[in-house]
């Protein structure tokens, strides 16, 4: 909203904007002194000067305001004496009307989505594609198979034929002692094997 400030006017003195709504003003000091511009809700005791230091003449500058209530509001010259003067205005601040989208235009996702047929063939997906795999079954380790160990054939011990004479005996007993540990070892060796198996 552009105003201009002259001795002692303010063009134009009458407005109308919306609360809540920030108003941008660029006001214009068109005089030959300084100026300056205030706005009041005195009912509720809001005075607000836009500019922290008067215009000097010839001078514009720009200010943003958010009217906080609907209601007639006052605008006037602060510096001395001016607003006794007749530089003074008025501004119909008017409630907010509520966006038309808010209150008419309805949900996208109000529109519920459409139903499949009760009578619509269920879809090949939900049939499974494939059989369940079978859990894994251990390989059966082949049984060890006994090996056959040949028959050890003691050897035949050759015969010593006895010596004649006083110590013609004892050859006879070592032969018999041998051939016993070793058939005994050699009985020893296949239990020992069987085992291992």
């Amino acid at each position: 909203i552009s105003l201009t400030l002259t001795e002692f006017r303010i063009t134009p003195n009458t407005l109308s904007v919306p609360a809540g709504v920030p108003v941008t003003f660029v006001v214009r000091n068109a005089g030959q002194v300084q100026h300056n511009l205030t706005v009041e809700l005195e009912s509720q005791g809001i005075e607000q000067t836009l500019f922290a230091t008067n215009l000097a003449p010839g001078e514009t500058r720009q200010a943003t305001y958010t009217f906080s209530a609907a209601g007639t509001w006052e605008m006037y010259c602060p510096v001395d004496g001016h607003r006794q003067l007749g530089m003074q205005g008025t501004i119909t601040v008017t409630a907010q009307a509520a966006t038309p989208t808010a209150a008419t235009a309805p949900s996208p996702t109000a529109t519920p989505a459409p139903t499949a047929s009760p009578t619509a063939t269920p879809s090949p997906a939900l049939t499974p594609t494939s059989a369940p795999a079978a859990p894994a079954t251990p390989t059966p380790r082949p049984a060890p198979t006994a090996t056959r160990v040949p028959a050890v054939t003691p050897t035949t011990v050759p015969q010593v034929v006895p010596a004649t004479g006083h110590g013609a005996s004892r050859p006879s007993w070592i032969t018999a002692v041998l051939l016993i540990l070793g058939i005994a070892g050699i009985g020893y060796g296949l239990r020992a094997r069987r085992r291992a198996e």
